[in-house]
């Protein structure tokens, strides 16, 4: 079905499962005249470039569909945490969204590695996880993320994520 199925398990601390399957042409449609986007279509002051870090290609189109709804906003994306740092270094965005559960380097460690680049150390970068428990955010935030957000995508709580990372007035 095009999805992905996958799992991270720690020794005595217990594993997470998760499964992934795009939308439907119907579903995309529905999204597409949603509330939510025409909500996004109203954030018209945002202004920048995002990085969005997703090995997930269902994701990567929902993303670059919310990100296309704003005006000044653009996005540039990789399937790799490693090529995510080679990007970052390129392009200097000015807000990195990064997947957890990436192919080889994970999340945790991308942004361990963004924080000590200098062109990179003081960049939002936002988690996007379906890893969606109350003990997930939290390790997220204490890990340095700016905002964690959970999976499935609320297309307003990207937008304000965004919104506040890039320094923009409510």
């Amino acid at each position: 079905m095009g999805g992905n199925i996958g799992f991270e398990s720690k020794a005595h601390k217990g594993s997470t499962f998760w499964f992934e399957l795009p939308l439907s042409e119907d579903a995309m449609s529905k999204v597409k005249t949603s509330d939510q986007e025409n909500e996004a279509i109203k954030i018209k002051e945002l202004s920048g470039k995002v990085l969005y870090v997703e090995d997930n290609p269902a994701n990567l189109d929902l993303m670059e569909m919310i990100i296309s709804r704003v005006e000044d906003l653009s996005m540039i994306s990789t399937h790799t945490a490693e090529l995510g740092l080679d990007l970052a270094k390129l392009e200097n965005p000015d807000v990195i969204i990064m997947d957890i559960n990436l192919p080889g380097m994970d999340g945790f460690e991308a942004l361990a590695k963004l924080r000590v680049m200098n062109c990179t150390l003081k960049t939002p970068v936002i988690a996007l996880s379906a890893n969606a428990t109350k003990r997930d955010i939290a390790v997220g935030h204490e890990a340095g993320f700016y905002d964690y957000l959970t999976k499935p995508v609320d297309i307003n709580a990207v937008l304000g994520a965004i919104k506040s990372a890039l320094g923009t007035p409510a």
